[in-house]
């Protein structure tokens, strides 16, 4: 690699070229002066396509949010804030006074009475089964008494 670049260094290889021809060496500072100038504009071409694109792209998420009609304090301070009009429906259907999560709480306390109406039998069958296992047996050599009886 290091031998490449010595030997294609323009400090190098000009004055080389022009000991044997001096024409050749002027065409050959020329083409090194045109790529070196031509590099030197890479970058800040590079930045300013760049830069273009970013607008290009803001712009069209623009146009995309405006077709769609979701409007940025729907979203944003509606989930954090909560500081839409009293009167104001969202894109859901929520008001400030009814919003989702009135319904959670809702769905939530219809989930414990479920709950509650689920485990009342097994409370009531748990109830039942430590009194039948209290009832006094009759011992097996008394049942076998009685039946000779």
């Amino acid at each position: 690699v290091l031998i490449v670049l010595l030997i294609l260094n323009p400090f190098v290889l000009v004055p080389l070229v022009s000991m044997f021809d001096n024409n050749a060496g002027m065409s050959m500072l020329f083409f090194f002066i045109i790529i070196g100038l031509g590099s030197f504009f890479v970058v800040p071409i590079l930045w300013i396509v760049g830069i273009v694109q970013a607008v290009k792209h803001k712009n069209r998420l623009r146009e995309l949010i405006q077709k769609t009609k979701t409007v940025h304090a729907e979203f944003w301070y509606y989930l954090v804030y909560n500081r839409l009009p009293d009167d104001y429906t969202g894109i859901n259907g929520y008001t400030k006074k009814h919003g989702f999560f009135d319904e959670y709480e809702a769905l939530k306390r219809r989930e414990r009475v479920k709950l509650r109406e689920s485990a009342a039998p097994r409370e009531a069958a748990a109830q039942r089964e430590p009194a039948a296992l209290h009832k006094p047996a009759a011992h097996p050599a008394l049942a076998d008494e009685e039946k000779q009886d």
